[in-house]
Formats: C-alpha cells, sequence, structure tokens
C-alpha cells in the first residue's frame, strides 16, 4: 500500500532551502541549479527536480552530497519510483543528522512498508532525531501506525493514527486520516480484529474495530453489509468514519451486489458429472439466499448441459433471456461454447480454456486447478527463506502435472528442486521412494560394501542427505497419513513438508498421522471464523446438511458473487475476498486465487500468518491438462 505522497509536499521546499543554503563550495551554478530544483517542486515536476538534484550529488562531496541524494529520493518517491529512490538512499554515506536524517530515515521506512516489510520501517523511524518539524511528525505518526496494521496490530495502529490528527491542519486532513485508517484496517486478519474487539471498551477505537469486522464479513458474503452497517450507526452514533467514508464504503459494496435481471446457470446435472455439478448449483443457490430482500435477487434458469448439449444449453440460455450466463463445468463443454458462433453475452466460465483457443469478448473462466496450488506452494517455499528442496508425488498424470508446475515456479523464485521421486499410490509401504530420495539407500550401499571389505560387523547410523532444507508433498489424505509417518521414520522429521489442498480432508479422525505438514487450501476449508462464524450459520438454515459440502460448493458460492463484478466490468481494480481465495483477473481475463495457509497440529487446520499477496500477471498458464471435475471424496479432489 502506498504511503499518502501528498502530506510530504510542502516539505520537499524545507529540504531544498536548507541545501541552497548550506551549499558548499559550488558557487553561482550550484545554487541555481538548487532554485531550479526548488521551483520544479512547486510545479510538482518530481521527476525533473529530482534529476536536478542527482546532478548536483555528482558535483559534491560529503555531506552536500548526502543532502542532495536525499532530495533526489524524495522526489522519486513522490513520483512513484520507489526503486530509484531506494537506490539514491543507499548512496547516502553519511553520518547525517538534522532535517536530512529524518528525510532518510522516513523514506527508507515509507519504502521498507511498500516492499510489506514494517519491522524495518519502525528500525528506521527508530533512528529519527528528538526534533522533528511538524510535517515530519505527521508523517513518522502516519508510517508508525501503518507498520502496525502490517503487524496485525490494529489497535495500536487506530489510536497512532488517531494522536496525528492534532497535527492536521484542516478538515480535507482529517477526512485522508480516516482514509488511511480505514486501508490500514484492511490489511487486517479477522482474528486480530475479532481478540481486539474483545479486548478494547473505547468507542472511538471498538467503532473502527466493529465497522472493519462488518467489512471484513461482507468481502465474502456482501449481502450482509447493509443489515450490519444499520446495527453499526446505532451502536456507535456519531463515529467519524460515518461520513463520507461510510459513503465510499457503501457504494463499493452496492455494486457488488446489483445483479442482472436473469442469470443462467449451465451444469452437467446428470451422467458422471452430476455430483459435482450438484455441489456447485448448491453453492451458488446458497449464495443466492443469502440475498435477504427476494426483490434484488435475479432470475436464476439452470440448464442441463448434459442433455442438451452445451452449445444447445447456450443458445437457449439466451432466447430465454439471460443477461449473463455462468457455466459450463467441464473443459470440452467450455471450449464448445467458447468456439461457438452465438451472439454473445457476458459469461463466467467454470473451466479454463485450453491455451490455443481464441479467448471471445467478454468471457471469463475460473477453475479449481492443482497446478495454481503447486506454484503458491513454491513462492510459500522460497518466502520462508528455503532454497533447496525435494518431491515425493504419485507416479500418474497429476502427480508430473503438479510436480512440473512447482519446479518451474520455484526455479523461477531462484530456488531449486534438488531430486524427486515417484510413489505408487495403491501401495501401503513408501519406504523403497522416501529412501532413495534421501539417499539412505546409498548408506546402506557404503556400509554393506565397508562390513564386506572388512569383514566386521559395524555399529552405524544411517543419516539422510544434508543438502536439503524441505519436501514438497503431492498427496490424497490417504496416503499423505501414510508417507508422513515414514518420512519421520526414515531421519526427515526436522525437514518441513509443504503440500497442496489435496492433502487435507476435514472428515477425518486421522488427520493427527499429518501433523506438521503445511499446505495450502482454501479458507472455506480451514479458516476457523467461516466454519464456525455467522455466514456458516446463516446457510446452515438453508442447507441442513451444509457440513457436507466442500470445495465445489464454495466454488458455486464465489461464482455467483462474481456475476454482478463482472457484469458491470468492475472487477480486477481489487482484489475480492472469496470462500474459494483472494481473487483477482489476469490479463486473460481468467480468475485467479491466492489461498490461505495452515499446519496440522492436533489434526486440525492452524491457520499461519498470511502471505503478502503479489497480484502481478503471471503470464501465460498452460491448463491443457486441466482435467473435468471429479466428485470431492477422501480420495479425490476438483480439477484432478
Amino acid at each position: 500500500m502506498q504511503v499518502n505522497r501528498s502530506t510530504t509536499r510542502f516539505s520537499a521546499l524545507l529540504i531544498s532551502a536548507i541545501l541552497v543554503v548550506s551549499c558548499v563550495g559550488g558557487g553561482a551554478d550550484q545554487t541555481r541549479l538548487a532554485s531550479q530544483a526548488t521551483r520544479l517542486e512547486q510545479r510538482g515536476d518530481y521527476p525533473k527536480a529530482a534529476a536536478v538534484y542527482l546532478r548536483l550529488a555528482r558535483l559534491n562531496r560529503g555531506a552536500a552530497r548526502d543532502g542532495y541524494l536525499v532530495a533526489a529520493a524524495f522526489d522519486l518517491y513522490q513520483s512513484g519510483e520507489d526503486e530509484r529512490a531506494r537506490d539514491a538512499l543507499r548512496r547516502v554515506a553519511g553520518p547525517l543528522e538534522g532535517n536530512v536524517l529524518s528525510r532518510w530515515a522516513l523514506l527508507n521506512a515509507s519504502i521498507a512498508l511498500l516492499r510489506h516489510d514494517a519491522g524495518a520501517a519502525l528500525e528506521y523511524l527508530d533512528q529519527l532525531p528528538g526534533s522533528l518539524a511538524r510535517e515530519d511528525r505527521s508523517w513518522a505518526t502516519l508510517l508508525r501506525g501503518k507498520s502496525s496494521f502490517q503487524l496485525d496490530q490494529p489497535i495500536n495502529g487506530i489510536r497512532l493514527l488517531l494522536e496525528r490528527e492534532i497535527l492536521l491542519a484542516d478538515d480535507k486532513a482529517l477526512e485522508n486520516n480516516h482514509q488511511e485508517i480505514w486501508n490500514g484496517l484492511q490489511q487486517v486478519t479477522l482474528h486480530a480484529l475479532d481478540a481486539d474487539r474483545q479486548a478494547h471498551s473505547d468507542p472511538l477505537i471498538a467503532g473502527w474495530l466493529e465497522l472493519a469486522a462488518a467489512a471484513k464479513m461482507a468481502d465474502r458474503n456482501p449481502f450482509e453489509f447493509k443489515s450490519a452497517i444499520a446495527l453499526w450507526r446505532n451502536q456507535f452514533p456519531g463515529h467519524p468514519a460515518d461520513g463520507s467514508l461510510l459513503l465510499r464504503i457503501i457504494e463499493a459494496y452496492r455494486t457488488s451486489t446489483e445483479y442482472p435481471q436473469q442469470v443462467a446457470l449451465l451444469l452437467p446435472l446428470t451422467g458422471s458429472q452430476q455430483s459435482a455439478a450438484q455441489a456447485v448449483r448448491e453453492g451458488f443457490m446458497a449464495a443466492y439466499y443469502q440475498q435477504s430482500d427476494a426483490s434484488l435477487r435475479p432470475a436464476i434458469r439452470v440448464y442441463d448441459v448434459t442433455r442438451l448439449g452445451a452449445r444447445q444449453a447456450f443458445r437457449l440460455a439466451i432466447v430465454e433471456g439471460a443477461d449473463f450466463v455462468v457455466g459450463p463445468l467441464t473443459r470440452p463443454a467450455v471450449s464448445s461454447v467458447a468456439q461457438s458462433d452465438t451472439t454473445r453475452i457476458k459469461m463466467l466460465a467454470l473451466n479454463f480454456l485450453d491455451p490455443e483457443i481464441d479467448i471471445p469478448s467478454g468471457f471469463y473462466q475460473f477453475a479449481l486447478i492443482p497446478e495454481d496450488e503447486a506454484r503458491a506452494v513454491a513462492r510459500r517455499v522460497v518466502g520462508q527463506g528455503l532454497s533447496r528442496g525435494l518431491a515425493l508425488v504419485p507416479d500418474n498424470d497429476w502427480g508430473m502435472r503438479i510436480l512440473n508446475s512447482f519446479d518451474e515456479e520455484l526455479r523461477a523464485q531462484g530456488a531449486e528442486l534438488l531430486d524427486y521421486r515417484t510413489y505408487d499410490v495403491g501401495a501401503q509401504d513408501f519406504s523403497a521412494p522416501i529412501m532413495r530420495l534421501l539417499k539412505l539407500t546409498d548408506s546402506r550401499s557404503r556400509l554393506s560394501r565397508l562390513q564386506s571389505t572388512l569383514g566386521l560387523k559395524l555399529n552405524f547410523e544411517l543419516r539422510r542427505r544434508q543438502d536439503v532444507e524441505f519436501i514438497f508433498l503431492a498427496a490424497r489424505p490417504a496416503q499423505g497419513r501414510q508417507i508422513r509417518p515414514q518420512l519421520k521414520f526414515h531421519y526427515a522429521a526436522d525437514l518441513p513438508v509443504f503440500s497442496t489442498s489435496a492433502i487435507f480432508s476435514p472428515d477425518t479422525a486421522r488427520n493427527h498421522l499429518l501433523n506438521g505438514i503445511l499446505f495450502a487450501d482454501m479458507p472455506w476449508m480451514i479458516d476457523q471464523d467461516l466454519i464456525q462464524g455467522r455466514l456458516h450459520r446463516s446457510m446452515l438454515e438453508v442447507w441442513p446438511s451444509l457440513e457436507s459440502r466442500g470445495r465445489l460448493f464454495a466454488m458455486g458460492f464465489d461464482a455467483f458473487r462474481l456475476v454482478p463484478l463482472l457484469y458491470q466490468g468492475s472487477f480486477g481494480e481489487q482484489p475480492v475476498s472469496g470462500m474459494t481465495g483472494m481473487l483477482w483477473l489476469d490479463r486473460d481475463r481468467r480468475i485467479r486465487r491466492e489461498l490461505d495457509w495452515a499446519e496440522m497440529s492436533g489434526g486440525k487446520p492452524q491457520l499461519l500468518p498470511p502471505v503478502i499477496y503479489d497480484f502481478s500477471d503471471p503470464g501465460v498458464v498452460d491448463s491443457s491438462g486441466v482435467a473435468d471435475p471429479v466428485p470431492e471424496r477422501d480420495d479425490a479432489a476438483f480439477g484432478n
């Protein structure tokens, strides 16, 4: 999240004046250049002002050079060129003092926050001199508040930004400060908000916490937001958030609940994909019934693709008045509709197209594919500072697709897969591939040769290979519960083991055998705020058998949720917090997901701190191997 640069513009003039006065040995030419930079800043032409300061830095040494570098960094930062600003700051030799020191520390802290490194930001802020100009005190307090939000400390973040208000000059600055509080609260986890809501009695701070918690719940179920806001207003009358900020928030949620008049749902409701289609349909309709005002619900027409055929179902939906189409579900059906010559309306296909098929206008794609999860695991591994690993995958098409995606992403992140082995999914004993992977067989062979040469029986303790930092395990729950204990037995208990969501099934008492495994999964499966929260309880009223609804149910829920955003063209500006993950749109109009992370402990998933989402475009995804969905069982998962 960018620091609000407008709050620091005036201080650029201050540093310019100080540098002009303290100009060392430059004469009239340098004074003229410094004045030119000041005029450029006053006009808001920060890139050119930065170029002048960098020229001055080249003409000077010592303290003057450092001062000009800091001034250039400030203007580069104002221009949005954060990396160049960081580079200029790195060239500062020091020692620094006074205004130059304060700007150096504030700029470094600001850039650290852009990189989501709140710890580094606070270290820079601790180097600030004791006496600061009013503008710099305001900036420093803002940065400390932002750091608290990044560290999941909402009360401290709110308190700091409220204290900052005495340093602000006008109503517009106060309004911007309220927006900063709100932006910070969007980064905080619901768990931290709930903990602080219970611990704090100050109505001003409690009001911010309650509003943020209501918005977090509405992120996944926006239909609750209207009633939640009415309740909040009654509980916190006159709260400073109840103004232009709240109007903007309400408007954002309004666009996510304004549906087209008629939506068609195309699914294979008979045949081999029937159970998968039913799970998607039930999730879709569960979201539909969350809209308590029936007059605002769209008309839903469901078409059986198996009976009608994909193209005919699509044509019939249009003839019967559909404004938006969701489905089909299988890859052949999606490809068939995409290549038809039917007049286009916007649609959300529930699978990915083959890469060679041209994507029609208004055609969006949403799939839960294991390749994306494997790439997410690779990013998490590298994010935890690990760079050399091994992989153990099933000896089938699914396993090799997972392996290839993981290896490709791992290499792209600068890490290395040292070796891999495959295993037979029907086996009971996985010792052979595990021992080969860990090079325990080599140790046994060396021991045997040495004993034969010496003619003696030697005492020998097996040791696994020592060049590895982690293991990537691709497995279903049944295999994972057997492999995890065998990895421990074969001297790999100290290695972190990472996996995809395929390893986790909640309907078993044997998950303690997976203890210690770190895995990615959708919030619907592992986030206790969803599993036990208000949304879960409200859906139980509609679907009493909800406990058995899994990932495909969540996919259907999110599909309904995305309809108004895609129909209005408003999805893509910000990621959407869905049941299936944090959702965003890539350049090929694919809905992509970032998942939550958990560690199995005591047989239950325990959420890990959230990763920092980077919603940059990952490029073309090879979806040629994406299979049709299958019913969810203990040993099967969607997209395999």
